[in-house]
């Protein structure tokens, strides 16, 4: 489990100066995501233990767009509102954290007693153990927070905490676009579809006395597959299209039987 809460802080004395997005974090996230290092280490717990110095990760596309992906960038002190933060290591290429902790910086969470129990900007992480479900996790943190309830009513009165699965949190706010959207196009599909057969169907009506008079002429029907095969090939796929061709030239009909001679 791991926690963490964002900042703004300013860079300076490296170029110009520049307002970055920073998560802090407590080192349990790097273990929540997997996170592994390009250079360097991560924040391990002794950076969130109260007067420990900042220390600064930096992320891969950061590192590599404003210190141009210089390596020797680890155990150099960058100055981040005119105090100085150790940067310890880069992360992975290709890592970016769901909403907090998109940030192209992470630097070590340390609690502040003097902000109390009522306060609710930070978020948790947490992984659930191979064979624990959701609704479990639920329970137990159901549990725990009445337990703190009890413990401290006039600030965890009425509180609760929720599980949310990750793709839960990141897809909340586009899930019901995205089904409508889905939805809409199944429709949209249907529709064409269905007026594609119709227009199919109404055509090869029209001209079943034109197929029966090539018939009658000595026209096999390898050949007429063909003929009709080329004027429907807009309606397939490429690669629909080349296997069909290829089992009709070889004799199989489209329907995987053998057109007699």
């Amino acid at each position: 489990m791991g926690i963490v809460t964002n900042a703004s802080p300013t860079l300076t004395g490296r170029g110009d100066p520049e307002r970055v997005q920073m998560a802090r974090v407590s080192s349990g996230l790097f273990d929540v995501f997997g996170v592994r290092m390009h250079i360097g280490r991560p924040i391990v717990a002794s950076d969130n233990l109260r007067g420990a110095a900042p220390v600064v990760v930096l992320r891969y596309d950061y590192w590599r767009s404003r210190f141009g992906g210089d390596p020797s960038i680890v155990g150099q002190a960058i100055t981040l509102n005119g105090a100085s933060a150790l940067v310890v290591g880069v992360m992975q290429d290709g890592f970016n954290g769901p909403d907090r902790l998109d940030r192209p910086m992470w630097t070590n969470f340390i609690g502040n007693p003097g902000n109390g129990r009522g306060g609710r900007s930070n978020e948790a992480y947490a992984l659930l153990r191979p064979g624990v479900t959701v609704a479990r996790a639920q329970a137990e943190m159901t549990r725990v927070a009445a337990d703190l309830a009890t413990l401290y009513p006039q600030d965890n009165q009425g509180e609760t905490v929720i599980v949310d699965p990750l793709t839960t949190r990141v897809t909340a706010d586009v899930a019901r676009p995205l089904y409508m959207l889905l939805g809409a196009s199944f429709v949209v599909l249907l529709i064409a579809c269905a007026n594609l057969s119709n227009l199919l169907l109404a055509r090869g009506v029209s001209r079943s006395r034109e197929i029966a008079v090539r018939s009658a002429l000595g026209a096999g029907r390898r050949r007429i597959a063909r003929q009709l095969l080329t004027e429907n090939a807009v309606l397939f796929p490429l690669e629909d299209l080349r296997l069909l061709a290829n089992r009709v030239v070889d004799g199989i009909g489209p329907d995987g039987t053998v057109p007699k001679r």
